[in-house]
């Protein structure tokens, strides 16, 4: 049982690693598909599924980006307990300590 508790939480910090790890990588190719998607329909997605694929996904709790959006502009962040990430439709994602 003290095991499975362990290799859970191992997992589950590795999955959610590699999560952040793609977001940081990746923010500018998330800000081009949102910038496209404006292009094509003329506003912001209101949600990220509306991109079609979800960026970066952890292991059964989905993604770990907060986007918010009034199809006008949008707000991105993710992180975790010592950086964070934030952006705008106006400005690039940058790291917060």
């Amino acid at each position: 049982m003290i095991a499975a508790i362990w290799a859970g939480g191992y997992i589950g910090n590795r999955c959610a690693s590699s999560a952040l790890s793609e977001c940081a990588k990746s923010s500018e190719h998330l800000r081009a598909a949102l910038a496209a998607y404006r292009e094509r329909t003329g506003q912001f997605p209101l949600t990220l599924e509306q991109l079609g694929s979800i960026p970066c996904k952890r292991c059964l709790r989905g993604t770990i980006v907060s986007y918010k959006s009034d199809g006008k502009s949008y707000d991105i962040s993710f992180g975790d307990w010592l950086v964070s990430w934030h952006g705008t439709d106006r400005d690039p994602v940058t790291a917060i300590k």
